[in-house]
């Protein structure tokens, strides 16, 4: 997601709440019928494809991921979750996933449409996506302390229910996305998704919101870095396994497959989240590089969905 720049937009200079629209202001909490192109910023995209060739990309991928999803749950009916700890945290996961291939879906339709819509339509299903994108990041890392403890055996906190710690772990995931989703209708937090750039952006950034507003990037990274940290305490693990049975199997094929999606997801959204960013790629610099964010949004939450599908049967 890009947090659009003041010097970049002049639009967004207005104070919070305002668009300028044909040298007029409006409130936008008023304004609920806009037109995506007054309040975008001109960039090289538009130039090369037009709004129903990238709705229709970004359709065409949303519409693949949502029926493996489907296929996943399907694939999934017979296993029972109830005492299963990580097959129940990967179906918390699945749900997100669905969840935001839907609103990529109805994205994309609104992108190849590109007609007045109802700004608190495009608020809500902005505030779902990142929401549900922040809990998914959290539910691979509540999976990856999950395969570290039993790695490990369980003998840290040995006299802790694993139950109950994850249970509640995932209650608080859901609560924490509760209040995202919350921060997230707020106007002067609020998401658009702009049709010249073809990604979500703040609808309005000044020096006094934009710490607030760079929170959830940190937040994700945090997660992101702390999985990563377990992660190589696995793999250590497992290779000290492997050293000392000289070759012999000593581990079950599922609780690498768990452990395999756990590190799937955490790349791609690691890898999304550097895109947008843009600590290592300058990805903004071409009009390519600028279809990307939008894609890998809708890529890192149908990865998951996929990863699923194959490592998770």
């Amino acid at each position: 997601m890009d947090v659009i720049d003041s010097d970049d937009l002049q639009e967004y200079d207005k104070p919070i709440n305002y668009y300028t629209f044909n040298n007029e202001s409006y409130d936008y909490a008023d304004f609920y019928n806009y037109d995506f192109d007054a309040f975008s910023p001109v960039t090289p995209i538009a130039a090369h494809l037009s709004h129903i060739q990238i709705g229709i990309i970004h359709l065409s991928l949303s519409i693949i991921f949502f029926i493996i999803q489907l296929l996943f749950f399907y694939s999934i009916r017979k296993i029972s979750i109830k005492d299963n700890i990580p097959f129940k945290i990967i179906f918390h996961h699945g749900i997100l996933s669905f969840v935001q291939q839907l609103c990529h879906i109805i994205t994309s339709i609104l992108t190849i449409e590109k007609s007045h819509i109802n700004l608190f339509l495009i608020a809500l299903l902005g505030s779902f996506l990142h929401s549900f994108y922040i809990g998914g990041v959290i539910l691979i890392f509540i999976l990856t302390v999950n395969r570290f403890d039993i790695i490990y055996d369980t003998k840290y906190f040995p006299t802790i229910s694993r139950k109950k710690i994850f249970k509640i772990s995932i209650i608080i995931t859901y609560i924490s996305m509760m209040g995202f989703f919350i921060f997230f209708m707020i106007p002067q937090y609020r998401l658009i998704f702009n049709l010249k750039r073809y990604e979500w952006t703040f609808v309005n950034i000044t020096d006094e919101n934009r710490e607030v507003i760079l929170i959830e990037s940190k937040i994700v990274f945090i997660f992101l870095i702390l999985s990563f940290i377990f992660q190589v305490l696995i793999f250590t693990k497992v290779i000290s396994l492997r050293c000392k049975t000289s070759g012999k199997v000593f581990y079950f094929n599922k609780d690498f497959k768990l452990i395999l999606y756990s590190v799937l997801c955490f790349a791609t959204t690691a890898f999304v989240e550097i895109c947008w960013s843009g600590l290592f790629l300058k990805i903004y610099e071409t009009w390519y590089g600028g279809m990307l964010p939008q894609i890998l949004f809708i890529i890192v939450s149908g990865a998951n969905t996929t990863f699923s599908f194959f490592c998770v049967k």
